[in-house]
């Protein structure tokens, strides 16, 4: 069961990884938010559109024939989002500056998502 707690820690690990992230959320993919670093009045926004995002890339790569959604990454003028799928039901979303390694972002945020699967990563020397 994915609880708020599991947002505060993946939140967490990812700023601790990559600087210039301002925001971590964890959302149903209903569009219900479990977890979220902004205030309450933008938490429903967040969760929204990052279940969104996700509905909508799940059907675009199914109908183009892509395989398997990994991750949704959307690029403005003003910054970042990654919106990572943990499950059928949930989704892990990432804001940034436009100015961060986004290749490591996408990373950081994968492993965050790990243990909210039951799966845990160790890495070299731990």
């Amino acid at each position: 069961m994915i609880i708020p707690k599991h947002g505060l820690l993946a939140s967490a690990q990812i700023k601790r990884a990559v600087p210039g992230v301002t925001r971590v959320l964890l959302a149903r993919t209903d569009g219900i938010a479990v977890y979220d670093d902004a205030t309450l009045a933008d938490r429903d926004t967040g969760a929204a559109v990052s279940a969104t995002l996700i509905g909508l890339a799940t059907s675009a790569a199914g109908a183009l024939r892509l395989g398997r959604l990994d991750a949704v990454t959307l690029h403005t003028s003003a910054g970042l989002v990654v919106v990572q799928p943990i499950d059928s039901a949930h989704v892990l979303a990432a804001i940034a500056h436009e100015d961060i390694d986004v290749a490591r972002l996408r990373e950081v945020v994968g492993e965050a998502v790990l243990p909210l699967l039951g799966r845990w990563r160790v890495g070299v020397g731990a």
